[in-house]
């Protein structure tokens, strides 16, 4: 495929999700785009005060709009870099 000297650890791919042939981790990409459902919330809260100072804050990841990024990054990626004949199957 590519020589691993291609390859470095500052590369960052931003145009796809990486999944198993298997999709046995299909539903923790769902969670984390998602996000947490109530009754998770609900556990958290109640176990959160223990853990985490009460001056601290979390961010909410806005999964939508991370998803748009990554087909947006992965459509450009098509575009720049994707061949035809890597697309077609016999």
């Amino acid at each position: 495929m590519f020589p691993s000297s291609l390859w470095t650890s500052t590369d960052v791919q931003l145009h796809y999700i990486p999944v198993s042939q298997l999709y046995s981790e299909i539903y923790n990409i769902h969670a984390y785009f998602s996000g947490p459902s109530k009754a998770m919330t609900k556990a958290l809260n109640g176990t959160t005060n223990g853990y985490q100072a009460s001056t601290m804050s979390t961010r909410r990841l806005d999964g939508d709009a991370e998803l748009r990024k990554v087909a947006s990054a992965g459509r450009e990626w098509m575009f720049k870099h994707g061949r035809k004949i890597d697309m077609e199957s016999e």
